[in-house]
């Protein structure tokens, strides 16, 4: 798992945006909420203390598309993370975007860790040799 504890994912394919989320919190299982789907105290579970004192990790997908009431709810907690908590943001964005949506990214505090997620043509052979060492398959270009 990343040190940070809100982290925002962001590129051009969801696959490999929730492969990079799901192997970012290795071992745990994050509660999934679509952007669509927000509704308000989404966070509240990441900021209540864990009663048998597991991690815990909300994965919120399409996070560009987050209302801004939902918006104002994910910064508020970035900005004063639960410390065995994890937020990951995850945001789709077009071939030519620089970066996640400025709704979202202007207002992150400093400490919020912000990645972009792509596999360059040029690195797809060893991207995929090296997913199927992981699972124990032999694979060649």
């Amino acid at each position: 798992m990343t040190g940070s504890l809100v982290v925002v994912l962001w590129g051009e394919d969801p696959f490999l945006l929730r492969t990079e989320a799901l192997e970012l919190l290795g071992e745990v299982r994050p509660r999934e909420i679509d952007a669509s789907e927000w509704t308000p105290g989404g966070t509240a579970d990441l900021a209540t203390p864990s009663l048998f004192g597991e991690a815990r990790a909300l994965l919120v997908t399409d996070a560009g598309n987050l209302s801004e009431e939902g918006r104002e709810e994910v910064l508020g907690y970035a900005r004063s993370p639960s410390p065995d908590a994890t937020l990951v943001l995850l945001v789709e964005v077009g071939p030519r975007a620089k970066g996640p949506p400025a709704a979202l990214s202007r207002s992150l505090p400093k400490k919020v860790e912000v990645r972009r997620v792509a596999v360059e043509r040029r690195e797809l052979p060893g991207w995929v040799r090296a997913r199927a060492r992981q699972r124990g398959v032999a694979a060649s270009p």
